[in-house]
């Protein structure tokens, strides 16, 4: 009891000297470093107390000051992306709706003629079983004494009908001659006929306005969405489309209204007259849409946010921060269509909007996703992916040579944590607070820190990792919250691990020959 007595007191009096070094550093960002940034950004004393963790309440100043904005984003740009965001969505779901109709078209019409072929080849196999049966009895009759006594009384008669032809001729009437003229006629006769007969039949069926043979059972068609033209960012528009051709399911669609209200709430605060840029957006855009490069990709959105960070309810469906967060995102893919969404994208948006509001955050994601090294990344350019890798691997040989002889051992290269990593900038596989600190880092030191804490990591773990096979490898350097370090722990190890940005930079050249 008394060592649990003098423990807790220990870790009472470790709180409170933290939270006083917080206030401290507080005061410091906040009244020294904040308000001459382009001058002490990159003094030794700033990076130190990076180092220690950025104190909460000026994380969201810091991280914008450290991003900056150089792919120039501004209110009303958002407010145009969102508007774009909303067309594509509109005219991605129709195009969906649309390829499923035309399946189930095509799968219809293929059941139909199966049907129709079986169904003729029964009734052919009916008729030829039919005309042999008839020709079996007949030669059975005909074996018998009685079929004898029938079939010469039959040629009996058929010759003396021969027999007396000329002599009744005037009862029966006139036989035609078959001569070509004849048989010209009649055949006009019959092609009359036929096709006046194919007309009324036609006619009776009748045929859908698509060309489709109603009678097809394919009514279906009538109900396919029309994808008539969306004139560009307006509100009124897209309610219309939605009351006349339907909406999408809910929870893939922000409604029209919200789009307007939050187009208003954005501007708001903007610099905007009548000649904004969201006016003449409005008054000289195309009056239709179509999706570009990767823009489709925007409907994979709402189906990656529930597993945002799971065990936070912001980011869930009905959660305070997920309208927020899908916003951003659409936004982004109609910003960069190039790149579209990619998975391990929402960890950084939902990062972001933990500490800044829905604009800045978005202002944020844009630049911070514009850098070489996630650019390469989240394009999945395999060659320029390859040369990280490379060079991850060249570090890992020179700083922990053990781990990397038992990696290579079990065959398991960096690709199978390191990108992970990266694309999220830490933020799935660790705590989220231990991976705010690394890109609190990270913003000021450049990729260098990234491949620098991967190494803190794999020295963090080496003891473990030199005792596991493959399979425990994975599991180990797959889930890192589930490992038993914590933040000092970490931090210590990437400090232990010499690595400048002059060096990573000569190492990355290196492997670039």
């Amino acid at each position: 009891m008394e060592q649990e007595k003098i423990d807790s007191e220990k870790r009472k009096q470790e709180y409170i000297r933290r939270e006083q070094v917080v206030i401290e550093n507080t005061q410091k960002w906040t009244d020294d470093i904040i308000p001459d940034w382009s001058n002490k950004s990159k003094h030794q004393n700033t990076i130190k107390l990076c180092w220690m963790g950025l104190p909460p309440k000026v994380r969201s100043e810091v991280w914008m000051l450290s991003i900056g904005n150089r792919c120039d984003i501004d209110p009303e740009m958002y407010a145009i992306l969102l508007a774009r965001a909303q067309q594509v969505k509109l005219v991605v779901h129709g195009e969906e709706k649309q390829k499923q109709a035309d399946f189930i078209a095509a799968w219809e019409e293929k059941l139909r003629a199966r049907r129709e072929q079986e169904e003729a080849e029964a009734e052919k196999d009916s008729l030829v079983g039919l005309e042999d049966g008839i020709k079996d009895e007949k030669k059975e009759a005909l074996k018998s004494p009685e079929g004898t006594e029938i079939a010469e009384e039959e040629r009996e008669n058929k010759d003396e009908e021969n027999k007396n032809a000329p002599e009744d001729g005037g009862e029966e009437k006139e036989r035609e001659v078959v001569t070509p003229s004849n048989i010209e006629k009649s055949g006009e006769r019959e092609d009359s006929e036929t096709s006046e007969g194919d007309f009324e039949d036609s006619q009776n069926r009748g045929m859908t306005d698509s060309g489709v043979d109603a009678q097809d059972g394919l009514t279906f068609v009538e109900t396919k969405p029309k994808l008539v033209p969306i004139p560009e960012g307006s509100s009124e528009d897209l309610k219309n489309y939605a009351e006349n051709f339907g909406a999408p399911p809910e929870g893939t669609l922000a409604s029209p209204e919200n789009t307007e209200k939050s187009e208003e709430k954005i501007l708001t605060n903007s610099s905007s007259t009548g000649n904004s840029k969201l006016a003449v957006f409005l008054a000289t855009s195309s009056t239709s849409v179509k999706p570009k490069l990767k823009e489709p990709s925007i409907t994979l959105i709402s189906l990656d946010l529930p597993r945002t960070f799971p065990a936070l309810s912001f980011f869930q469906v009905g959660g305070p921060l997920h309208h927020d967060l899908r916003r951003i995102l659409e936004a982004f893919v109609c910003f960069r269509p190039e790149l579209g969404y990619v998975q391990g994208m929402s960890y950084v948006a939902a990062c972001l909007l933990l500490y800044l509001e829905e604009y800045p955050a978005y202002q944020c994601l844009c630049n911070i996703l514009n850098t070489e090294i996630l650019t390469s990344f989240y394009s999945m350019n395999i060659d320029k992916i390859d040369v990280y890798i490379r060079t991850f691997e060249y570090l890992l040989a020179a700083r922990l040579p053990e781990v990397s002889k038992h990696l290579k051992k079990y065959n398991v290269t960096p690709h199978v944590f390191l990108i992970d990593w990266i694309l999220t900038l830490y933020t799935r596989a660790m705590p989220l607070e231990m991976a705010s600190r690394i890109i609190d880092v990270y913003l000021l030191k450049g990729e260098s820190f990234l491949f620098r804490t991967a190494l803190g990591v794999l020295k963090v773990l080496q003891k473990k990792l030199l005792t596991l096979d493959f399979d425990g490898i994975m599991i180990c350097v797959q889930s890192l919250s589930d490992q038993d370090f914590d933040e000092r722990d970490l931090f210590r190890a990437i400090k232990s691990i010499d690595l400048s940005s002059s060096e990573y930079r000569l190492a990355y050249k290196k492997q670039q020959q």
